[in-house]
């Protein structure tokens, strides 16, 4: 009889199957092919996976301080860094600290909104930066690995985008939950939130107008895409 197959390594193989499938990675490896035609393109997506995966298993960490996941976060990471040059490590550490800054500030978020403290504008962006920050370790990556690499600004406002959607999606749960929300925060604060559609617009003109932009119609679609649905989503 052979023996039964770990349930952990089920659950875990199945969490890292879902993240691999993200269309995420998917999107970000077809802008690359656009910035830099010339790049090994296998070599870069193994290595923008193991990032999503390492950025995915944080939030789970954060989110249960579950060892499972703490020990998976390890193997992977350790994974991502064996495929990366040496020379990059230390500036990839010090962007990889800088990010997990950000749950910190997500536990002091929660307690705001908790005891019903309002937000000013600012503070909602500063939430949305601090949201996307992956964005900044990925750009930094491929800064690193691509010379012809000047993205990262526009792709981070792609994910603040796409962020502004899942929030207005995810309202009534992270109600329920807690959690930070955009929308939560507007309506806390007393701002009216077709407030939201202006931010999202200023947002969506300060990466299309950039100089950079025009290289990858990808980034371009899928930044058009994350804007379209935040206005239906807000009607």
């Amino acid at each position: 009889m052979s023996p039964e197959p770990d349930k952990t390594n089920i659950v875990i193989d199945e969490i890292l199957a879902e993240i691999d499938q993200r269309p995420f990675i998917q999107t970000l490896t077809a802008i690359v092919s656009e910035v830099s035609p010339n790049a090994k393109l296998t070599q870069v997506h193994s290595v923008l996976t193991l990032a999503v995966r390492c950025a995915c298993l944080l939030d789970l960490c954060a989110e249960t301080a579950n060892s499972i996941y703490i020990e998976e976060l390890n193997k992977q990471r350790f994974k991502f860094y064996k495929e990366v040059p040496k020379d990059f490590h230390s500036e990839l550490e010090k962007v990889e600290n800088d990010v997990k800054k950000f749950f910190n500030d997500e536990k002091i978020l929660m307690k705001k909104i908790k005891s019903g403290d309002k937000f000013s504008e600012d503070d909602i962006r500063t939430y949305l930066k601090g949201k996307s920050g992956d964005n900044l370790f990925y750009g930094k990556l491929l800064e690193l690995l691509l010379p012809e690499w000047h993205l990262t600004k526009e792709l981070q406002i792609q994910t603040m985008l796409f962020d502004i959607g899942k929030d207005l999606v995810d309202y009534e749960e992270d109600i329920a939950n807690g959690l930070p929300n955009i929308l939560i925060m507007y309506l806390n604060s007393g701002i009216d939130k077709n407030k939201i559609i202006q931010l999202a617009q200023e947002l969506r003109t300060e990466a299309l107008t950039s100089q950079n932009i025009t290289v990858s119609p990808t980034l371009v679609k899928a930044i058009e895409y994350n804007y379209d649905l935040i206005t239906k989503r807000l009607r």
